[in-house]
């Protein structure tokens, strides 16, 4: 019974940003052991459209369905200009990303410089930057474990599709998350 009390109260503390980096912050979720904050989350999501220019078909950005309407309304998450239910949408996807990038850190999946150079197209680089951001790196390494996993140039796409529907499913529901709302 202490243990839910203790729990309850600390839930409480974090929904309502009491340990947030700003006034205005506020905990969005929370996914194996570490809460995501709205700013942070603004911090990993800005760079996805960055992600997105460098291809359109992404495998990871399918399987979350996030799509070009979430990244319009990215500068209004958290601000109560959407719904609550589009912004638990896009959050749930935000997540399921989250999950796919926490797979491949767990699998070690590392990325050579010569694979980065190969999809180097600088006219996607964020302003400012000469090279990729690390978040948009981690986003190229959960795609090139895919490929070179799940993907077989002589599978059908029929085939490849529900191969890779389920090893995404698989993760996405591996972990847990708790929102706060």
């Amino acid at each position: 019974m202490k243990t839910i009390t203790i729990m309850t109260i600390w839930a409480l503390f974090l929904s309502t940003g009491l340990f947030s980096k700003e006034t205005k912050d506020r905990a969005l979720f929370r996914f194996d052991n570490e809460v995501v904050f709205l700013s942070e989350a603004k911090e990993l999501i800005k760079y996805l459209d960055d992600f997105r220019c460098l291809k359109d078909d992404w495998l990871s950005l399918k399987v979350t369905k996030l799509t070009k309407k979430d990244y319009l309304h990215l500068p209004n998450l958290g601000f109560k200009k959407k719904s609550l239910s589009e912004e638990r949408v896009f959050i749930n996807r935000f997540i399921d990303l989250q999950k796919l990038k926490a797979f491949t850190k767990d699998q070690l999946v590392k990325i050579e410089d010569s694979e980065l150079a190969a999809i180097n197209k600088t006219s996607c680089f964020p302003k400012g930057h000469k090279t990729w951001p690390l978040e948009v790196q981690e986003l190229v390494k959960l795609e090139l474990y895919i490929k070179s996993r799940y993907v077989k140039d002589s599978d059908n796409s029929v085939e490849q599709t529900r191969r890779l529907n389920s090893f995404f499913t698989s993760i996405i529901r591996k972990s847990n998350e708790t929102l706060f709302f």
